[in-house]
């Protein structure tokens, strides 16, 4: 799987919500431990779970007595929970800051932004083949060509995938005509698959439809899915 950038980079970052009295109810003696849950996207939640796991214990200070339960929840999930009381985690790092706004807008209990902990540019995932035809490896094709190309691009449902968000708002922002614009965007979202869908299985060989060249994807996802299929 190749990830090219393009000329589309949204980079944006996980907020965190209520960390804060985290490290103020940890006392320095660690003579009570301060356990919390943390639901994290999919996509952050591996990082999270080693430095949970390898670093936070060799912490000196209160943040060496806190225990993180890490949960790997997918964001839309948590934004639909989090405006009532029941299965609110106590920590959240959506995969972006703009579930924070949405959670925001139904209840005064999430923020509207967080503390950024970490970021990874929207690329368009792609197969070698589609990439090949735009003159990958010798260059990096733009986003254009590969949607313009003779592979299918597809995108998951905006409404609970954001980095289908993230693109649709960086292809808006390009300094293209509005014809070609237009047509960027017509293009991507010609052809669409559940939010909650493995992108992966629309690929070509992957059984499911509809079938896509390409789809929107955080580059460390693209990152993280090729490692896994290497191991």
């Amino acid at each position: 799987m190749v990830h090219l950038r393009g000329r589309v980079r949204c980079d944006d970052a996980g907020g965190v919500l209520a960390v804060r009295w985290i490290t103020q109810a940890a006392g320095e003696s660690c003579g009570e431990e301060t356990a919390f849950t943390v639901d994290a996207d999919p996509s952050i939640a591996p990082a999270l779970t080693e430095f949970a796991t390898e670093e936070l214990p060799n912490l000196q200070g209160p943040a060496r007595c806190v225990r993180p339960q890490i949960r790997a929840v997918e964001s839309h999930k948590v934004a639909n929970k989090v405006s009532t009381k029941a299965g609110r985690p106590d920590v959240w790092v959506p995969d972006s800051t703009l579930w924070l706004r949405r959670a925001n807008a139904e209840t005064a209990a999430v923020p509207s932004d967080g503390t950024s902990i970490a970021s990874s540019p929207i690329v368009l995932a792609s197969t070698e083949k589609a990439a090949s035809e735009a003159g990958w490896p010798e260059r990096n094709p733009t986003w254009s060509e590969l949607l313009s190309g003779s592979g299918i691009a597809g995108t998951a449902e905006p409404s609970g995938d954001m980095a289908a968000v993230l693109a649709l708002m960086g292809i808006d922002k390009l300094a293209w005509n509005d014809t070609e614009r237009t047509k960027a965007m017509q293009l991507l979202t010609k052809n669409t698959f559940g939010a909650k869908d493995d992108p992966y299985r629309h690929l070509p060989d992957g059984g499911a439809d509809p079938i896509v060249a390409s789809f929107p994807s955080s580059e460390q996802a693209v990152f993280h899915h090729n490692e896994s299929n290497e191991a």
